[in-house]
């Protein structure tokens, strides 16, 4: 904004003196074209400008005239136009122009007139607003050790206030990155700053004229709802009270028009989705399923409040400077999250795999994988991140709503072929970087892993348990021994040319026949994995598994799930965690 500021520094100039109300000639003036009002915008009325203490400007009802016209084409013209008013402020024709000035600045951003008016007064003061922009920038610095949640969040009000450009309202860049699903979880709550970035850096497409692709942009909603209803001028202005915000210009400027422009987005959105309740899908895609979503995991969120406090505090020390904040993490975690998918459908390993899908168990167990990169071998605690990997990265309200409506769309699409809306359409960034990085912290590690890493080749399988013997603080667990009885056969190369490959080699036909039938033995060898790797396993149980090269007690093994017996009814073991 420095090239801005440099021009109202050319403009906002103290001058003795002015040309006098019944020297000028306010005709041109008085013609100056009215903009309507956008609608959900008040209409402005003339109105005396509110920005003059201490201004005093030289220049003529034509000047005037002009610069509110160049705002047309470009924003900051309005701005300068302010001191020039200040001449004549209580002729009719300025007060007319002070209201052209209003409304243009209402419909940019949905603020009452008195509220434009204060805001334009406060812009007014361009020293002050300058000074308290890169005094409030100052402050919103990130520290070189902020990591998470804690620095998209500030990143996010930066771009807000404008530290890096325009404010974000007037720029309407998308905020990119993985923020969404940071504000749909994390230890400290999004604040109004950052719930206004999030809307406003995708919202854009509500305030341009061309609607190419609409129905498409508009299924930002379906996500959008949930932060507008968290959005309030009340609760922006409270933000006021405290540091850095406080009696800062340029923070209550911003935060005024911000707030005005997600209430002015979520009205254009509501006149935009009221078009279409008509129609039953819309009305399921936008409105019913999401709410469906969201309220299930209202529900859930009550239900287990402590679990998610637990987990949002381990995330946010799991991105602090310290590794040894989350010392003792899997104590506390690994019970939480068993604990959240006893309470889903996990009666068979199919069962425990989809509910891995549902919000609060893809928050925990993402957030799981990450304290056991910090705590585990890192074989073992590969598992865990693998297994987040292949589950939604779904974290809370928001993903709740878009996955909602992504499973209400599949039936749309199978009733209505031509409905104007693709699965591949419906996209929710609500992914975050945390397994990123455990899966990175566990690559660090891996040369401290107890199993040879390069003898790790998944040779596992599945089998009944016959002992789970303890051997220190180990247990070695045995199979039932298994045979089976195949066709063994007799192959012979005969003469007869198969083909010749590109190498030159020639390659003959084989002749085989069968020799009768001979018994082989498919029990997998024993293997060792500390004992609660195994908890829930026991003699009779079904157990599928990985396991390293060799035979034990060097062999190191790692469950995958465990029945209690052979018919497969009641899943005792998932992930190496007892069920």
């Amino acid at each position: 904004m420095h090239s801005v500021k440099r021009f109202f520094g050319v403009m906002f100039v103290t001058v003795a003196g002015g040309a006098a109300a019944a020297d000028a000639d306010f005709s041109g003036l008085a013609a100056l074209s009215m903009p309507g009002a956008e609608p959900g915008v008040e209409t402005a009325t003339p109105a005396e400008p509110t920005w003059c203490d201490g201004v005093e400007a030289n220049g003529s009802p034509d000047r005037l005239k002009r610069t509110i016209e160049a705002g047309d084409k470009n924003w900051r013209s309005f701005i300068s136009a302010l001191p020039l008013t200040c001449q004549w402020p209580k002729e009719p024709a300025v007060q007319r122009a002070v209201a052209v000035i209003a409304q243009n600045w209402m419909n940019y951003t949905g603020l009452t007139q008195a509220r434009a008016l204060e805001v334009l007064a406060l812009r007014a003061q361009t020293t002050k607003f300058d000074d308290d922009e890169k005094r409030l920038c100052a402050e919103l610095a990130i520290p070189d050790e902020t990591e998470g949640a804690d620095k998209l969040f500030m990143q996010a009000r930066q771009k807000l206030f404008g530290c890096q450009g325009e404010a974000l309202w007037l720029s309407g860049e998308s905020l990119g990155g993985s923020i969404a699903g940071y504000v749909d979880a994390s230890a400290t709550p999004a604040d109004q700053a950052v719930l206004l970035a999030n809307v406003i850096g995708g919202t854009r497409f509500l305030f341009e004229d061309k609607r190419s692709g609409f129905d498409i942009s508009l299924l930002r909603y379906v996500v959008d709802q949930v932060d507008l209803a968290l959005i309030s001028e009340e609760k922006a202005l409270a933000m006021l009270e405290a540091p850095p915000y406080k009696a800062n210009v340029t923070a209550r400027a911003v935060l005024l028009e911000s707030a005005a422009r997600a209430r002015l987005a979520g009205a254009l959105y509501k006149r935009a989705v009221d078009a279409r309740l008509k129609d039953a899908a819309w009305k399921e895609l936008l409105v019913t399923a999401p709410a469906k979503g969201i309220g299930e995991w209202e529900k859930v969120a009550v239900q287990y409040k402590d679990v998610l406090a637990r987990s949002d505090a381990f995330e946010q020390q799991f991105f602090g400077p310290s590794r040894g904040a989350v010392k003792g993490c899997w104590a506390t975690l690994k019970p939480d999250f068993v604990k959240v998918l006893m309470g889903l459908p996990h009666g068979t390993e199919f069962e425990a795999r989809a509910s891995l899908n549902e919000p609060i168990a893809a928050l925990l167990l993402s957030r799981l994988a990450a304290c056991a990169a910090v705590e585990l071998d890192p074989v073992y605690a590969n598992r865990f991140v693998t297994a987040a990997l292949q589950v939604r990265p779904a974290r809370g309200p928001r993903s709740a709503a878009y996955y909602a409506a992504l499973s209400a769309l599949g039936p749309i699409l199978a009733d209505r072929p031509k409905f104007p809306v693709e699965a591949r359409n419906l996209v929710y960034n609500g992914d975050t970087d945390l397994v990123t990085a455990a899966s990175s912290l566990i690559a660090e590690k891996s040369g401290s892993s107890k199993v040879d890493i390069m003898g790790w080749v998944g040779d596992g399988g599945e089998s009944t348990v016959q002992s789970v013997k303890k051997s220190g603080a180990n247990v070695v667990v045995t199979f039932v021994s298994t045979k089976g009885k195949v066709m063994s056969h007799d192959c012979q190369s005969t003469n007869r040319i198969s083909r010749i490959t590109s190498s030159g080699e020639i390659l003959y036909q084989t002749s085989c026949r069968e020799k009768g039938w001979v018994t082989v033995d498919t029990t997998p060898e024993s293997f060792t994995s500390p004992a609660e790797w195994v908890e829930g396993v026991q003699a009779g149980s079904v157990l599928k598994f990985e396991a390293a090269r060799g035979k034990a007690p060097g062999r190191i093994g790692v469950p995958i799930t465990a029945y209690a017996d052979n018919n497969k009814k009641r899943l005792t073991n998932f992930l190496g965690l007892a069920l």
